[in-house]
């Protein structure tokens, strides 16, 4: 008799490819626009299921990160569009990136599971994801783009629980599905000998999906209609990128403005704001020059009685040869003074490298993914106010923070209604503009507010409190559309509480790492035949 080792150095073995696959195109097909995301509920059983057969957390990583990989090429290929070289170059860059953090929860589960036991490496699994999405969402490299819970964005008969627990609670629910049909799948083999296991697995999948359906249902009967409204015209111009990428050119105001004066004489009714969309005003080497301009815009509001919001590039020094620009939104109203609010939320690289301010020699990495790579982030989450109305306003990927959505409805800086300033044109007709789009529809369940999104090229929608698109002007439509946003009132309980559903899951990240340093690694004894199983690091035995 003969004892040895499996091979740890074959991390390539042909029967870990299905698994591999399997679980990459599942993942990556659940996210929006694709209509499948059911798919997310057993996208990991596959991933899972091989995990039961490695012996090596290497392997385990190695084999997680080209999942992850697949499915970022599935569900997020479109970056590798862009209209600038240096931009798809960087993308592609980010997709690899993406890919290696989704790999690291798998790493730290394995190495918890050999310190502990299988029911602990599992919860380390998904408290280690739920982690990694919340530094995701937080700080200068911020990127939530790719979070689990953004698979159920057009999932509406489900996703309605996100006014209570927002994105991360759809990550951890989609992970629970996960995680009881995996238990299911075991306790179905023939070798199982568990009918209770089974039972409770059947009870849990059925409560998993159970309660968001009577969740639903519950709503649905329980939403009185808003008794004011404000009447919004959303303005779509339908310019090629290359052509807005012209900072100074001041055409583009002439153009919106004569949609939205074209819009205003043809409506029946008196309209009480319009919105033009991200980086709408141009940039003037002079502050005479702004000035100027600024004065035309409020002469007009005044002029069609009507508020004004748009988004503006702004220099905070325009005499700096290397200016910092403001990404921001300003609000014209008649017989009012402008208000401003900027960007907090940049996108890292493509607006602003992080710890530039620190290292200024890393600006040299900076990617101008729209003419200027030089933001300045803003400091406050802050809502635009009239006599009228209040509106939480949101610059482009800001729509995929909920946490910044949810300081408009928790009564400090609460909004009537939530406006989102995009363009998504830089990436062609792909399906990114969207997915921006079905992202941004967590925002609206989150706080229960309508929200109007306002793009260059496309999508332009209004989103009702339920996610839903009541309007939707299609891909590089030029045209100028009334819409009724009705005033929503309150807050969520995601709204006041949600930070908690991220704040758990890192301490209990935390709490089983430290757990885990205490505990020497789980060896099997030698001289003993066992079944492999998830969670065990056994020798094989052969004559």
């Amino acid at each position: 008799m003969q004892t040895r080792q499996v091979d740890e150095r074959a991390l390539w073995r042909p029967r870990g490819w299905p698994y591999i696959v399997g679980s990459g195109l599942l993942l990556g097909f659940s996210f929006p626009p694709y209509p499948l995301p059911v798919l997310a509920w057993v996208a990991f059983v596959p991933l899972l299921w091989r995990w039961q057969e490695i012996s090596s957390t290497r392997r385990i990583g190695v084999e997680a990160f080209v999942t992850s990989l697949i499915a970022c090429g599935v569900a997020f290929h479109w970056v590798l569009f862009h209209v600038e070289v240096a931009t798809t170059l960087a993308s592609l860059g980010g997709l690899v990136l993406m890919a290696f953090f989704w790999s690291l929860p798998w790493v730290a589960a394995d190495w918890v599971r050999r310190r502990t036991s299988l029911g602990w490496g599992l919860v380390g699994l998904v408290s280690g994801y739920l982690t990694l999405e919340l530094f995701l969402s937080i700080g200068e490299w911020a990127l939530p783009w790719a979070l689990i819970g953004h698979t159920q964005a057009a999932a509406f008969p489900f996703n309605q629980v996100a006014d209570l627990i927002g994105t991360p609670g759809l990550s951890l629910w989609v992970w629970g599905l996960n995680l009881t049909a995996f238990g299911l799948l075991h306790a179905w083999l023939p070798a199982s000998p568990s009918r209770t296991i089974r039972a409770g697995a059947i009870a849990s999948i059925l409560l998993l999906v159970g309660a968001p359906l009577a969740y639903n249902a519950w709503l649905t009967s329980d939403s009185p209609p808003s008794s004011k409204s404000t009447e919004a015209l959303l303005v779509q111009p339908g310019t090629p990128p290359t052509d807005w990428a012209d900072l100074h050119d001041d055409r583009r105001v002439d153009r919106l403005m004569a949609l939205s004066d074209s819009a205003l004489a043809h409506d029946d009714a008196s309209s009480d704001l319009v919105i033009w969309p991200e980086t709408a005003l141009p940039v003037f080497s002079s502050p005479e020059e702004r000035r100027s301009l600024y004065r035309r815009l409020q002469s007009w509001t005044e002029r069609q009685d009507v508020a004004l919001l748009t988004g503006a590039n702004v220099p905070i020094d325009p005499r700096n040869e290397e200016a910092l620009f403001f990404n921001s939104a300003f609000l014209f109203a008649p017989g009012a003074a402008p208000q401003q609010y900027d960007k907090i939320h940049l996108v890292p690289f493509a607006e602003r490298v992080p710890l530039v301010d620190r290292f200024s020699a890393l600006r040299a990495l900076s990617v101008p993914a729209g003419g200027i790579a030089s933001y300045q982030p803003g400091h406050e989450v802050r809502a635009l106010k009239t006599t009228d109305f209040t509106l939480g306003p949101q610059i482009c990927f800001e729509s995929v923070f909920g946490r910044h959505a949810a300081r408009y409805a928790d009564g400090s800086s609460s909004a009537d209604f939530l406006v989102t300033l995009s363009h998504d044109g830089w990436w062609g007709p792909t399906i990114g503009h969207r997915q921006h789009l079905d992202f941004t529809r967590l925002r609206a369940i989150e706080t229960r507010r309508p929200l109007a999104m306002v793009t260059v090229s496309g999508t332009t929608a209004l989103l009702e409190p339920s996610g839903r698109s009541t309007l939707e002007i299609g891909w590089m439509e030029s045209t100028a559309q009334r819409v009724s946003l009705p005033h929503a009132s309150g807050t969520t309980f995601y709204a006041r509480h949600g930070e908690w559903m991220s704040i758990i899951p890192v301490a209990v990240f935390i709490a089983l790492l430290g757990f885990g340093v205490l505990r020497s690694p789980r060896r099997s004894q030698p001289g003993h035949r066992q079944q492999r199983r998830l969670g065990d690091t056994l020798p094989i035995r052969e004559s």
